[in-house]
């Protein structure tokens, strides 16, 4: 996710600009499931979707507000 996006100003990142970037998720509703219990996936996306930005994994106290994606996503309707 963070591999195809530039900094733009400040804690924005984004595609280049007047772009727009679409994730495409597959089997949205079988996330791999840790021995925790935990399903990164989509604790990432949620984190996304609900406050619009996302930690770096590099110094965990800055956060990137990621601007201009938009995700698509399909479930398996037989799990």
């Amino acid at each position: 996710m963070e591999g195809y996006i530039d900094k733009r100003s400040g804690s924005f990142f984004g595609p280049p600009m007047g772009k727009k970037m679409v994730f495409f998720i597959d089997d949205m509703n079988l996330p791999y499931v840790e021995t925790y219990g935990t399903q990164n996936s989509i604790a990432l996306l949620t984190q996304h979707m609900q406050h619009g930005s996302v930690f770096d994994r590099g110094d965990l106290g800055f956060r990137k507000h990621l601007m201009d994606i938009q995700y698509l996503a399909a479930m398996n309707p037989t799990a």
